[in-house]
């Protein structure tokens, strides 16, 4: 387990995330208003393996940062939703998930996560998008 330390002395101790990665993925679906029963509509990983590239349920990527799990589901009005989770992210200091939805101006019954950026879905009591995990 890596442990996070705040470099600007901020935090009057180390930082835990205190949750497991289900927890952290169905705190995700809660945010997403998705069900946490619900199975999703489809799922790839995002990484840097050549040997992968164009495979159907792997999107490669240089992008360290967006390297993980990726789960789509629809909501309750028709609406896309991803939720994912990035184990390797260099700017995190945690394992993390986080939802996201369409971008504003697109078509959140038709939009594609896995050719398009999602935006990310804020939790206003932290206000942050990371559910850290352990």
């Amino acid at each position: 387990p890596m442990e996070w330390v705040d470099p600007f002395g901020l935090t009057k101790s180390v930082c835990s995330p205190g949750k497991n990665r289900r927890q952290a993925l169905n705190e995700a679906k809660d945010q997403a208003g998705i069900p946490r029963s619900q199975q999703p509509d489809r799922q790839w990983t995002v990484g840097n393996d050549p040997k992968r590239q164009g495979q159907t349920n792997y999107k490669y990527s240089d992008d360290l940062a967006s390297h993980g799990r990726y789960y789509e589901y629809t909501d309750a009005y028709g609406h896309k939703k991803v939720v994912l989770e990035h184990t390797a992210d260099p700017r995190a200091p945690y394992s993390h998930a986080h939802a996201g939805k369409a971008k504003a101006g697109a078509d959140p019954r038709t939009y594609d996560f896995k050719e398009n950026r999602y935006q990310k879905i804020i939790n206003p009591a932290t206000n942050d998008h990371h559910i850290y995990y352990e």
